[in-house]
């Protein structure tokens, strides 16, 4: 991801805690990704269930570099929503970025 950065269409903000999130969030990037009305777009696209770190410092690092780098962000609404993601999506909003709510 870091290496497409600067081509970055759409950076998917979510909370992933234990495994059937990351289900559910792989299930929603495929269903929205590869509806035949944006596959034709040929979208680039940050997949969060592919990306791992050693840990928070690193990955808010690069979570910071994706929203910044993007042109869209979708954020993904689950049942624990984390302040990281609200900061993301603040963020991406401040630099005048449109935010999608899911």
């Amino acid at each position: 991801y870091l290496s497409m950065v600067n081509d970055l269409d759409i950076y998917v903000a979510t909370s992933m805690r234990d495994r059937n999130n990351f289900r559910e969030v792989a299930r929603t990037c495929e269903s929205v990704f590869e509806d035949p009305r944006l596959r034709a777009l040929h979208l680039r696209y940050f997949d969060p269930t592919l990306s791992a770190s050693a840990g928070h410092e690193d990955k808010g690092l690069i979570e910071c570099l994706m929203v910044k780098c993007a042109k869209v962000l979708l954020y993904i609404a689950g049942k624990n929503d984390s302040y990281g993601k609200a900061a993301e999506a603040a963020m991406a909003l401040s630099m005048g970025k449109p935010v999608v709510f899911f």
